[in-house]
């Protein structure tokens, strides 16, 4: 009767010691594989997000949702957190929410067919025998359930910082064009389809050397837009090594643009670090006669990462490709500098 309650300390500091082991104890490495969305996957930081224009039934307008999982280190936090942020152009609102769940305690699985990424009360999954992304979130205003169908192969892109040349700074690969099913609650209640995209971004830093921009044209192109520097003064530079245009045509075949000219028209002052961000830009190159006007739908789209504040929102798109009318919408993700 005596050794009972010896018993129960014993395994009550069992189950601490556990609890220390989880917190304390890094994140799982995992070795490359040939699949996707599988990929290499980076012990210092992994995220994954998707965007999207989701219809609104009955309603002038569209609800524009993104979404943000990372897992592992990320600025100063390391843990699992999921980030939302949604614009309705119906109404003009736009609203973003953080969900955090610290210390990562809840692991990533990773094989070469399926992948898994759990949160407290969100999950993200990928089912390699239906090519299905399936992700749910619950957040204070809303909860989303979103199932994607691919429509196009992934594109993949490996990255070198110029000054660290030994190794890989960062991996991502992008499926340009998803179709959507997606059930909303709470603010919303309704069952609705749209169109999107996913990108899934591993590596050992993170680097935000410029503009990033994804359009999405009703005539089936894809045009990716990857770090667009520009300087102190706002003025764009010249495209370097990194910096490039690529283009999803309708038939997912992928080209790649070089030269071109990426030009700022109008800047906004945003959220509340002092700093000015493209509200209306255009991006322009003779090598397939290629011309975007990029206009924000809303100029403050920033967002309280927490702690860091990030411009995420959309943008409306016009303009040609080979002499042929476009129009679509467009993810924008811009550095911005200070006034």
């Amino acid at each position: 009767m005596r050794k009972k309650p010896v018993a129960g300390c014993r395994a009550l500091m069992g189950l601490i010691v556990t609890l220390i082991i989880l917190v304390i104890s890094p994140r799982l490495s995992y070795s490359e594989t040939a699949s996707y969305p599988a990929g290499k996957h980076d012990e210092k930081i992994e995220t994954w997000s998707f965007h999207s224009q989701l219809d609104l039934p009955e309603k002038d307008g569209a609800l524009y949702m993104g979404m943000f999982f990372c897992a592992g280190s990320l600025y100063f936090l390391k843990g699992n957190f999921a980030h939302i942020f949604w614009l309705d152009t119906s109404t003009g609102e736009y609203s973003y929410e953080n969900n955090i769940f610290i210390p990562p305690i809840e692991k990533v699985i990773h094989c070469d067919k399926e992948l898994n990424e759990k949160y407290h009360d969100s999950f993200f999954r990928y089912n390699a025998g239906k090519n299905t992304f399936l992700t749910y979130a619950g957040f204070k205003d809303v909860s989303t359930r979103l199932t994607f169908f691919p429509q196009k192969a992934p594109l993949c892109f490996d990255y070198v910082n110029p000054d660290e040349m030994t190794e890989k700074t960062f991996d991502w690969y992008l499926f340009p064009q998803m179709d959507i099913q997606a059930v909303l609650k709470k603010g919303y209640d309704l069952r609705t389809s749209g169109k999107g995209f996913f990108q899934h971004f591993w590596g050992e830093k993170v680097y935000e050397s410029g503009d990033f921009l994804v359009a999405h044209l009703d005539s089936g192109y894809d045009i990716i837009v990857n770090d667009i520097m520009l300087s102190k003064d706002g003025t764009p530079l010249m495209p370097e090594k990194y910096e490039y245009i690529l283009i999803s045509g309708p038939d997912g075949n992928v080209e790649k643009i070089s030269s071109f000219e990426y030009l700022v028209h109008k800047w906004a002052k945003s959220g509340n670090k002092g700093k000015k961000y493209p509200v209306h830009m255009s991006v322009s190159s003779s090598e397939k006669n290629l011309y975007m006007d990029i206009r924000v739908f809303k100029k403050d789209q920033t967002a309280n990462l927490l702690g860091v504040e990030k411009w995420f929102g959309y943008a409306a798109v016009t303009g040609h490709i080979d002499d042929s009318p476009q129009k679509g919408w467009a993810f924008f993700s811009p550095i911005g500098i200070k006034d």
